[in-house]
């Protein structure tokens, strides 16, 4: 089968493979750069147990108790 690259997409063989390099160069660096970013939210000492604490109920009589105690951390 005869397959003309450059008449079909306009641009070289090259070319082609250097945008599609460049494009996934350009995400891969994106992704690095937010994971970065974000670990330094990660590092600190309580950022775990701000997560995983649940949502507190303003119905809930223990609320204001429990509202105290994380003013207090």
């Amino acid at each position: 089968m005869d397959y003309d690259f450059t008449q079909t997409w306009d641009v070289s063989r090259a070319t082609f493979e250097m945008f599609t390099v460049g494009t996934l160069v350009v995400i891969a660096a994106m992704a690095l750069l937010g994971y970065a970013w974000t670990g330094s939210f990660s590092r600190a000492p309580d950022s775990a147990q701000r997560f995983l604490t649940p949502a507190l109920d303003p119905c809930c009589p223990t609320y204001e108790l429990e509202m105290r105690k994380s003013l207090l951390l």
